[in-house]
């Protein structure tokens, strides 16, 4: 059974189900071609589990060629047609990435503020901005666990405790 017969605005791309936006006034950027999505005139979908955002004629490759995390993405993107350009490291994942999947966005990465109590947003790759933002809500991390002396040095935690 097809998704789109039960709902006509929600198309499945790989593993991405994607919901026919009716924004008509936000700005957005397509995270496959790197280029605006003008509401107003042009139709866009958004993934409803990690809110990958594409153009209705990016949609058929969305998922396709992508570096996501494949530590070679100058390779992936040259071969799907994208031009090279400088490497940009992810602070997250510690992998580089093409600027097309790397957009310099700032995001506290939680290995930073459970070691060193350091909550400044750092650079991380696309990919790694949609996992982080999907994560931010949900207590996966057991500090106690992972590092119980911060207790002893964060007055806040001592609190908690």
């Amino acid at each position: 059974q097809d998704p789109d017969e039960d709902e006509p605005n929600i198309r499945v791309v790989l593993e991405h189900r994607f919901y026919k936006e009716k924004s008509k006034s936000v700005k957005q950027m397509c995270d496959k071609c790197s280029t605006i999505i003008w509401g107003l005139i042009q139709t866009w979908y958004t993934c409803t589990g990690c809110y990958y955002r594409c153009h209705s004629k990016c949609l058929p490759l969305a998922g396709a060629g992508a570096c996501a995390g494949a530590g070679a993405c100058a390779d992936a993107c040259a071969a799907a047609g994208g031009v090279p350009s400088e490497a940009r490291q992810c602070d997250y994942t510690g992998l580089y990435y093409c600027s097309s999947c790397h957009w310099n966005d700032l995001a506290v990465v939680p290995a930073r503020a459970i070691h060193n109590w350091d909550f400044e947003p750092r650079k991380v790759s696309r990919c790694s901005m949609r996992y982080l933002a999907l994560m931010v809500s949900r207590p996966v991390l057991k500090l106690r666990e992972i590092n119980p002396l911060l207790f002893n040095y964060v007055e806040e935690l001592v609190e908690i405790r």
